[in-house]
């Protein structure tokens, strides 16, 4: 799933919980979301952030000064599990 290897960050929508390189929810983000919603995934390379929107709603920073986007050296995709 989305966030549980070092190469890969998530926001799952059966809890809410962000993640990142470890299969245990770093904390609680956003509200959880269901069939029908959409989500959107953001990377902002000024300050190294990585946000969520559901529904068109920004959720704010789940992730802000990461490295590995300001540098800006790895390309990054969004992806979906189920």
């Amino acid at each position: 799933m989305p966030g549980w290897d070092s190469f890969s960050y998530g926001y799952h929508g059966d809890d809410g919980g962000i993640f990142h390189s470890r299969g245990s929810m770093i904390r609680v983000y956003g509200p959880k979301y269901k069939e029908g919603d959409t989500i959107g995934c953001g990377v902002n390379y000024q300050n190294g952030g990585i946000f969520y929107t559901l529904n068109g709603n920004f959720l704010g920073y789940a992730w802000i000064n990461e490295k590995v986007i300001i540098e800006g050296k790895v390309d990054v995709f969004p992806t979906i599990g189920v």
